[in-house]
């Protein structure tokens, strides 16, 4: 069945507002999914043209049209209805007449957000902000519901998202969620494949996502939520994605069937080791993981891998190639033997507030960088010490700048494929520096000219 999508966008010219459509949709009256959105309206500037008063009689003319477009619609069947509007408390009569369109046509998929875009976008700050829309009771008694998206909605459970039987996608966001929430969610939906909670948060600090022995569960996304702990059970698991502040993880069970795993730390201010957590994960196909995870990963004291081989194909590095990294970037990719492609992304390095690594315990001098006072010349270790991977066969460097650290690296990598086809770098593109992307190439350049293990190993310069 093919699928069309319908979107009102709304712009300002001089004082009067008009409607804008999509080349090629004279057949809006008989799309199979309806999408309303006010997103254009949440990015007019603050210019001194545009007053008060003009941006209030916009959203009313948003509100009038999507009300007169869902009156007249004739469609029998529709998949999807998608409604975006922020601080809807005004319009609360007309949006919760506007909300009955849906249940009329039994939708499959759902997608209510009344979350304001230019909220301050600071983890610490998500409990600060409340829902600003209470879910009517008769979106309730769409039980052929499949996909449901829920942001800045308060809603309710029994006689409420445990209608929902056939959910098998739950995306909610800006509220807050307790633990037994969620219990009651993942027994209530058995069918459930997909949960993602964005910038949620709850009274109590810990959140605990334990789902039944029969739960069909494969996808579980955490996305900048204000917790400090997390208990997960969940044993179909197939992909976790988390983003956030540092968090504590208890991961119960084995997770075998993982394939693919994200996560990244925003605020990176004091140390913790996460050898357990990448234990957790070592079924995984693909991992992604972040600079404060490689730097704060013990390095030094233990053996050049780690204590148990992790099943990585694909590993994704956000990372800085600072000095700081490196060892343990090296333990890691020892821990992969079947690594076949490496993908690295060089960031800005961040200073960590307060770190001070476990490596340092016994010294007296904290003020000297553990990789200094432990490793002495960590660089010549670190090139010294090689192992032969004959799985690598692809690996890609972005933001390349010919830092010392970024050509030792590579040479390090040229030296330990066996099997390396493929290397591609993509030099950083400073906007108005022409001489540094030039300086850049010329150092990319010099990479080709590396002693190679493997005698078909192609270096391309982007």
């Amino acid at each position: 069945m093919p699928h069309f999508s319908y979107s009102v966008l709304f712009t300002l010219q001089g004082r009067d507002s008009h409607i804008h459509f999509a080349k090629n949709w004279s057949h809006l009256w008989q799309d199979k999914a309806v999408e309303l959105h006010q997103s254009v309206l949440a990015n007019i500037p603050n210019e001194a043209n545009i007053n008060d008063l003009m941006r209030s009689s916009q959203r009313k003319d948003f509100i009038q049209f999507s009300t007169q477009y869902v009156a007249k619609r004739s469609s029998e069947v529709i998949n999807k209805f998608s409604f975006s509007f922020t601080d809807p408390k005004e319009f609360l009569q007309e949006i919760n007449h506007l909300l009955q369109f849906p249940k009329s046509y039994e939708m499959k998929m759902l997608s209510l957000d009344f979350s304001d875009p230019e909220r301050v976008d600071d983890i610490r700050f998500v409990s600060l902000y409340k829902p600003d829309y209470c879910l009517p009771h008769y979106i309730y008694q769409h039980k052929k519901l499949m996909w449901l998206k829920l942001f800045s909605c308060n809603f309710t459970l029994t006689n409420g998202l445990c209608n929902f039987s056939a959910l098998l996608q739950l995306s909610v966001g800006w509220t807050k969620v307790k633990s037994s929430d969620i219990q009651t969610i993942l027994i209530s939906c058995p069918l459930l494949e997909s949960l993602s909670l964005h910038c949620c948060h709850g009274d109590w600090r810990r959140l605990e996502i334990l789902a039944p022995a029969d739960s069909r569960l494969k996808v579980l996304v955490l996305d900048r939520n204000d917790f400090s702990s997390y208990c997960i059970h969940v044993l179909c698991l197939t992909c976790f994605k988390f983003n956030g502040l540092y968090s504590s993880f208890a991961i119960l069970g084995d997770m075998k069937f993982l394939q693919e795993v994200e996560i990244f730390f925003d605020q990176e201010i004091e140390y913790h080791g996460f050898t357990n957590l990448l234990r957790s994960f070592r079924a995984a196909k693909k991992l992604t993981v972040c600079s404060y995870i490689i730097r704060t990963t013990p390095s030094c004291q233990d053996s050049l891998s780690y204590k148990f081989t992790m099943d990585v194909r694909e590993l994704n590095l956000r990372i800085s190639l600072h000095d700081d990294e490196l060892g343990s970037i090296k333990k890691l990719l020892k821990s992969c033997p079947l690594l076949e492609t490496l993908y690295i992304n060089i960031t800005p390095h961040k200073t960590l507030v307060n770190f001070k690594p476990h490596d340092m315990k016994q010294s007296k001098n904290h003020g000297v960088p553990y990789y200094k006072k432990i490793l002495g010349n960590w660089k010549e270790a670190f090139l010294r010490t090689k192992f032969f991977n004959e799985t690598l066969k692809v690996v890609e460097v972005r933001g390349f700048k010919g830092t010392e650290n970024e050509l030792d690296f590579l040479r390090h990598l040229l030296q330990i494929g066996c099997k390396l086809r493929d290397l591609q770098i993509y030099v950083l593109r400073e906007k108005e520096d022409a001489e540094a992307v030039e300086s850049y190439i010329e150092k990319a350049q010099r990479v080709g000219l590396f002693r190679k293990i493997s005698g078909d190993v192609v270096v391309s310069i982007h």
